[in-house]
């Protein structure tokens, strides 16, 4: 295989891809950072309550950007943790 060309190009970044994954095996559940939700209660507040994936049950997710959003609403829910926690927020409207 000859340094210069593609293939060792492909071959090198699979190895090292590899590497990573085996030292970081976080990476390897490959979750989204994000669901969609459905507003439950109108309002710009700081903080709105939504049903997120279909959920029966109402979470109260921030609202950094003060979107003013409607009942039934579906909007983008960021979870910069990969976790459903407090550091939740609505990213836009969809």
């Amino acid at each position: 295989m000859e340094v210069n060309s593609n293939e060792f190009a492909d071959f090198l970044i699979d190895l090292i891809d590899t590497r990573i994954e085996k030292k970081f095996p976080e990476l390897q559940k490959k979750n989204i950072n994000w669901s969609v939700g459905k507003v439950v209660t109108s309002g710009s507040g700081t903080t709105i309550s939504v049903y997120i994936n279909n959920s029966t049950t109402a979470v109260t997710i921030k609202n950094p950007n003060s979107l003013s959003l409607i009942t039934g609403q579906l909007v983008v829910v960021i979870s910069p943790n990969y976790k459903d926690d407090n550091m939740r927020y609505i990213d836009r409207i969809l």
